[in-house]
């Protein structure tokens, strides 16, 4: 089943046809209405980031604030509250977690000194000083962040030293509160590049030796893999794909860079934004890097007419993202001095057969269905499951029924999830190939409300070595918390007594097994108070 996932044919013929991949939805240029701080010739709005909770965009003025902007039209609704202690540099960079959480690095200018980041649990929340450590280059051009909770993961660089070695600074934690440098990643300079990663981070995955996206602003964008510590907490970042190698390499200028991947879409993106350039200073850019052999250019979206550029010394620009429910994501691109813009992708899932695809909840379960009106080469499908609508685990499998894994007709597929949760449920389908080949469908949600007297959460998922709960009472309880395997099996068993009102409290784990596990809360005098809470461990 070399295809997927549309409705009808004739929907896959207007795909194909569709001229332009973006659809401009929106944009704001100096004296736009709604967002009155715009202004050109200032150089300080250079940075934006989505945020997914709240479904509001950020957009950072350095050393000013960062304003909360409607996604849908770019007019402000209000502004983060600001730290007590304003520094000259704040706000350089600003990156938010999956479950919300709002991260803004303050740039060192100087050769040696320190850097400061700032966190506001949500948009409305007081900022913590959570990490200060010292640099011996400027550094706060460029930040990043992956996973979330107390995975959270930061990246710290900027624009170098004119010789030597470039330093990417990594930042763990251990509670999401408080960060420390866990090592440097140390990049070779080459010739006369001597800024690798002095405007752009960009992890791959959620791991401390995940591969990295870099970008010096005005040079093409790289791919390092990163290697293990030595006895300095020192790892060597090697490059291992050199954008400056393809044939869509045309990417000079450029200040900005996002790298896209998530389960609606199972393709990988880079989307360029903004720098000073006037070719590409009004522009956003977008390719598709998921075979580096065969780099492709997805689309490209402007603000205008590029004769009304205005420069921009700082060379600063920025690209963020929202998913859609459709399958379709929308992309905000920053050109600092020249404006905001949002633009919607094309359909993003494959043409194929999937004629019906749904989730829903059927006597305390959850029913997944499906059919397919021709199958090629099909093996079957694996069901996947997020509590977050990003971070997806597979819960079972459906083998095709379709003979040597064709067919013509219509088959029918159930799924019966019996671990029904309460709140939010993301499910999708991947068809696998017998090739090994697979593909994406869109998503499903299910939200079942729970209105009962015990409201459980997990802070932070994907976990680590320690899982961390939330729990609302109505009254003391005594709690049982089984944690099990995707198989039933039982890992791990602890009794916690709570009391009236919102508890907190870690549970180590990090003697399990990697994977999906799922966690089960009982009040032991009321065994009819019982939730089931999904969450992948790494």
């Amino acid at each position: 089943m070399k295809k997927i996932y549309t409705l009808i044919p004739v929907l896959f013929f207007a795909v194909l046809v569709k001229a332009q991949p973006f659809t401009q939805l929106w944009k704001k240029v100096p004296g736009s209405a709604g967002f009155t701080t715009w202004a050109a010739n200032d150089n300080s709005q250079n940075s934006i980031d989505f945020n997914a909770t709240t479904n509001h965009l950020l957009v950072a003025k350095r050393g000013s604030h960062i304003k909360v902007v409607d996604p849908t039209n770019g007019d402000s609704l209000s502004a983060l509250v600001l730290p007590s202690t304003l520094d000259t540099y704040r706000f350089a960079k600003v990156r938010v977690t999956s479950d919300g959480v709002i991260y803004a690095i303050s740039m060192q200018v100087t050769a040696n000194g320190s850097c400061w980041i700032w966190r506001w649990a949500n948009e409305t929340a007081t900022p913590t000083l959570c990490a200060t450590f010292t640099v011996t280059e400027r550094c706060g051009d460029s930040f990043g962040l992956s996973g979330s909770g107390n995975n959270t993961i930061l990246y710290a660089s900027g624009a170098g030293l004119t010789s030597g070695t470039i330093n990417i600074y990594v930042l763990n934690t251990v509670n999401s509160l408080n960060y420390f440098v866990d090592s440097k990643i140390n990049i070779p300079t080459s010739g006369s590049v001597t800024q690798w990663a002095n405007r752009v981070v960009e992890p791959v995955i959620n791991s401390l030796t995940s591969d990295l996206w870099i970008l010096c602003g005005g040079g093409p964008a790289r791919r390092i893999t990163v290697g293990s510590k030595d006895v300095n907490n020192v790892r060597v970042g090697t490059v291992a794909f050199d954008m400056s190698t393809t044939t869509v390499s045309n990417l000079g200028g450029y200040g900005g860079m996002r790298y896209i991947s998530n389960g609606v879409n199972p393709n990988m993106y880079l989307s360029f934004g903004g720098g000073n350039n006037v070719t590409v200073g009004t522009k956003m850019k977008t390719i598709n890097v998921k075979d580096e052999a065969n780099i492709t250019t997805y689309g490209i979206d402007s603000l205008g007419d590029i004769s009304t550029y205005v420069s921009n010394a700082n060379g600063t620009g920025d690209v963020a993202y929202k998913y859609n429910t459709d399958g379709t994501y929308t992309l905000f691109f920053l050109s600092t001095n020249n404006g905001l813009a949002a633009t919607k992708s094309d359909w993003t899932i494959l043409p194929a057969s999937l004629s019906n695809f749904k989730a829903s909840i059927q006597n305390k379960n959850v029913m997944v269905e499906w059919s397919t009106t021709n199958e090629t080469n099909n093996q079957g499908f694996a069901i996947e499951k997020s509590m977050n609508g990003q971070d997806f685990s597979q819960i079972g499998f459906v083998n095709s029924k379709s003979i040597n894994g064709n067919s013509s007709a219509v088959l029918s597929y159930q799924f019966v999830d019996a671990k029904l949760v309460s709140g939010k449920s993301y499910y999708r389908l991947k068809q696998l190939d017998k090739d090994g080949k697979t593909s994406i469908s869109n998503i499903e949600v299910i939200n079942n409300p729970f209105t009962g007297s015990l409201v459980i959460n997990v802070l932070g998922n994907p976990v680590r070595n320690n899982l961390s709960l939330n729990v609302k009472s109505s009254i003391n309880r005594n709690l049982q918390i089984n944690i099990s395997n995707a198989s039933g099996n039982l890992l791990l068993t602890k009794q916690q007594t709570i009391n009236t009102g919102e508890n907190n409290f870690l549970i180590p784990i990090s003697q399990l097994p990697n994977g999906v596990l799922f966690v089960t809360v009982k009040d032991k005098e009321n065994n009819t108070t019982e939730q089931t809470i999904q969450l992948m461990k790494n």
